[in-house]
């Protein structure tokens, strides 16, 4: 027993002595706390003191004198302006009343309502009148850009076009016009900007898209190109610029595809031929002169469309054909070009005309012949709207390889074909290889008038007619 008896004394004494430790911790805590808000109190009445000490704000009581002045004399000033209320039973006020001076007040007033009116009728007659000056200002400057563009001073033009901007800058048409300009010098990505700004203002103007696309496909943005020349198709379809151009834009996109895809057919070809028709190296040996081999055995030739002979193989054994200028060959099939077959007539529409050129564009012996049944002056009624880059070439070659040779001249026949319309914009869209082709025909034309005397045209009409046809 004496042992729990004793345990338990001793945790009385543990909490007894606990409970001092924390009594007098509370104490120490409050002594502290009484001191802090001594010294918080002192601070304060130090504070007050020193504001005491410090100057009046400056200027304060004058101000507020002033504003209860300016009250005052507000109030009398409204009270002077009111007119004094007269009593119904105030009869020596009503006869003190002078109505003539009433009268002339009201007048007044109302002569100061009928002025401020009248300035306000002004003021929006005179910007009326502004606005229409600004838009005459702008047209007169498209106009005189139009002009300037024909001949050829693109700078110019694009200084007009850019005065007529800054009178009128929501005419769509100033922004379409000066972004042609800029296509001409080739600054391709200030007309974009124009063309872009042409149609936040227009939105269904084709143009505007169709010059936006050339701009993109000139600085290689070809993706924005396509879709450009489709929005084209969308506000006009059937627009065959914009087909034209889709079509290019296509093939560069996807040149590398078809190379593989073509030397992939022109392999399968190959080995088909191999196997149906195995290719001989046949060594030819000359007998006798060129008038017997001529006598003998006539020789058939074919012409490609560039003027390059081809040789002409049989199947059979013993019969072999070849070019004379050539020792020795390798033999292969080469399709020739078709004879004609009937007799071609001068079309007499241009449907007639599209017609046949669909049927024989594939030979220039047989664009030769057809083109000349027809007179020049007829192709802008022939051709219509329906000329582009291909069908240009395809007689330039005609004429280069074609007319020239056979002493042919071909001066009105170019004549006739910058007068056809689109002309302009086809030559834009040339190639590099397209130009030269161009130029070369150019020359040769030249050529051929220094050599013949009795000319037509002189060199000074071959020179306009080449800078026509962007000739340097």
């Amino acid at each position: 027993m004496a042992n729990p008896m004793f345990n338990i004394q001793q945790q009385v004494r543990q909490n007894q002595e606990e409970l001092q430790d924390f009594l007098r911790d509370l104490n120490t805590w409050e002594q502290k706390i009484k001191i802090k808000d001594q010294q918080l109190a002192q601070d304060k009445e130090a504070s007050a003191a020193d504001n005491k000490q410090l100057p009046p704000i400056r200027n304060r009581s004058t101000k507020s004198s002033n504003k209860e002045s300016n009250k005052l004399t507000t109030k009398q000033k409204d009270e002077k302006a009111k007119p004094t209320r007269i009593s119904s039973y105030d009869y020596r006020s009503w006869d003190k009343f002078n109505i003539d001076e009433a009268l002339s007040h009201v007048s007044d007033e109302e002569k100061e309502d009928i002025t401020n009116e009248n300035e306000t009728a002004n003021n929006d007659g005179n910007n009326e009148e502004n606005a229409e000056i600004l838009q005459q200002k702008a047209q007169f400057q498209k106009n005189r850009g139009n002009e300037l563009f024909k001949i050829g001073k693109y700078e110019e033009a694009i200084k007009c076009y850019g005065s007529g901007i800054e009178a009128d800058p929501w005419n769509a048409i100033l922004y379409a016009n000066r972004a042609m300009a800029l296509l001409k010098l080739k600054r391709y990505s200030e007309a974009e900007k124009d063309c872009t700004s042409c149609i936040a203002i227009d939105k269904s103007y084709a143009k505007a898209y169709s010059r936006r696309g050339t701009a993109r496909a000139a600085l290689k943005q070809f993706n924005d190109a396509m879709n450009d020349f489709q929005e084209v198709l969308k506000i006009e379809p059937g627009n065959k610029l914009a087909l034209n151009e889709l079509q290019k834009i296509r093939s560069k996109l996807n040149l590398t595809n078809d190379k593989k895809s073509t030397n992939e057919s022109q392999k399968q070809k190959i080995s088909k031929q191999k196997k149906e028709e195995p290719l001989r190296r046949i060594p030819i040996e000359e007998i006798g002169s060129d008038e017997e081999l001529s006598s003998s055995n006539p020789i058939p030739e074919s012409k490609q469309d560039n003027g390059e002979s081809i040789e002409i193989t049989t199947n059979d054994q013993n019969n072999t054909t070849t070019e004379l200028p050539t020792k020795t060959e390798t033999i292969s099939k080469v399709p020739t070009v078709p004879l004609r077959t009937k007799t071609f007539k001068v079309p007499a529409s241009s449907f007639q005309f599209e017609s046949d050129w669909k049927e024989i564009c594939h030979s220039s012996q047989l664009l030769y012949e057809y083109l000349q049944i027809i007179q020049p002056k007829l192709y802008p009624r022939l051709f219509q709207e329906s000329l582009d880059s291909e069908k240009l070439i395809k007689m330039i070659n005609v004429f280069l390889n074609y007319y020239i040779p056979n002493n042919r001249s071909v001066i009105e026949e170019l004549l006739s074909i910058s007068n056809v319309k689109r002309f302009n914009i086809v030559l834009l869209f040339l190639s590099s290889d397209e130009r030269k082709i161009i130029n070369d025909l150019f020359k040769r034309i030249q050529e051929s008038m220094l050599e013949a005397s009795d000319a037509k045209y002189t060199l000074k009409d071959v020179q306009k007619l080449a800078s026509t046809y962007n000739v340097k």
